[in-house]
């Protein structure tokens, strides 16, 4: 692990009265320029790691990766095939076909940060970036594309997740090589890991993988697939599908207790670990008490994801006055991604990003 004081922003309060700020990834505007021009407008100042907003065939987190299960000559869905999990049937092995004639050469992560990156380094050099300011790049953990597009029948999704793994690493590894570590945040998206820790979805419960410590080991072998030299946060997510969580969590114990096993598991830095925190559980002070037994390592930032638009500053300021009483410095966010929401309101949830981050 690296040094306490070592990563690249080392305080959740960046001059004794500001939170710093983190922007989760998607965002629905049409061009990443657009994404990087609002951000910096709004942002600059206490964000330092802005995201392309995953526009374009990214635009809603991991439906992008289906065409590289459908490019692949080993794999296909039959016609008369049912779904074989909560949305979708999988694809399965093609008859005559044996899961070593599976591949995914290209996934398409390191090509779509490349191009944002070009984008980013322009803007900077027209000083709409600050100097220090960092790219970051958000990824879904393997698990995630590897149950979501692979047939459940026999465990087959467990086969294809150690393939497909080994290709996100190695699209780790091609972007690391493309753009400046010093420049570089990568954020890794933790949903399917999150929805199994709490072990209460029928469809989806913690046997599927095994134990809470083959999750962590899991997300470790995310976090060690990033050189030391580029900085690491984790975004546990509740989902956001039709703008609800596919569980609504009582308690931030889970996140908690999964934030210490990443913590505990991971041989390198973490700069940054992000909880939801959902309206609903605004008075709830029970809610927040399992914060007191967050154990991060010094480098380590948490962020709260208590920024809702619909009860605006009052709201965050209650959650954060609670949330403050067992751990008192953390930054600030949305509970996940902006891209579900109508891009007239982003500005207006940017905005409110800024209001915030003096409280």
């Amino acid at each position: 692990r690296s040094e306490p004081g070592k990563r690249a922003f080392s305080s959740v309060r960046m001059d004794g009265s500001r939170r710093s700020a983190i922007l989760i990834g998607s965002v629905p505007l049409k061009t990443t320029e657009e994404v990087f021009r609002l951000s910096a407008k709004h942002l600059s100042g206490f964000v330092h790691q802005f995201p392309d907003g995953e526009v374009g065939t990214r635009d809603y987190w991991i439906r992008c990766q289906r065409e590289y299960f459908a490019a692949n000559d080993a794999l296909y869905i039959p016609d008369d095939a049912k779904a074989d999990g909560p949305v979708r049937p999988g694809f399965q092995l093609r008859p005559g076909r044996s899961i070593e004639d599976v591949s995914f050469p290209d996934i398409g992560y390191s090509r779509f940060a490349n191009e944002s990156f070009q984008t980013f380094k322009r803007l900077k050099l027209e000083g709409i970036f600050s100097s220090d300011a960092k790219f970051q790049v958000s990824l879904p953990t393997p698990l995630a594309p590897s149950w979501g597009f692979s047939s459940k029948v026999n465990g087959f999704w467990k086969e294809i997740e150690a393939i497909y793994e080994q290709a996100m690493f190695r699209e780790v590894s091609k972007l690391c090589a493309l753009i400046p570590h010093r420049e570089l945040v990568i954020q890794w998206d933790v949903c399917y890991e999150m929805a199994l820790y709490d072990d209460e979805l029928k469809d989806f419960p913690l046997d599927t993988v095994g134990t809470r410590q083959d999750i962590y080991d899991r997300i470790a072998r995310c976090a060690n697939s990033v050189p030391e030299s580029v900085d690491i946060g984790f975004h546990l997510c509740y989902g956001d599908i039709g703008h609800k969580h596919f569980q609504d969590p009582s308690s931030i114990s889970s996140a908690v207790s999964l934030a210490n096993g990443i913590s505990s598991t991971t041989d390198r830095s973490i700069l940054w670990i992000m909880m939801p925190v959902p309206k609903s559980q605004t008075h709830n002070e029970e809610f927040f008490k399992p914060l007191a037994n967050l154990q991060l390592s010094d480098e380590t930032s948490l962020y709260l994801g208590l920024i809702h638009m619909t009860d605006g500053v009052d709201g965050a300021k209650k959650r954060i006055r609670t949330a403050e009483r067992y751990y008192p410095n953390f930054g600030i966010c949305t509970e996940c991604g902006l891209g579900r929401r109508p891009p007239e309101t982003i500005p207006d949830l940017m905005k409110l990003h800024a209001d915030c981050v003096a409280l």
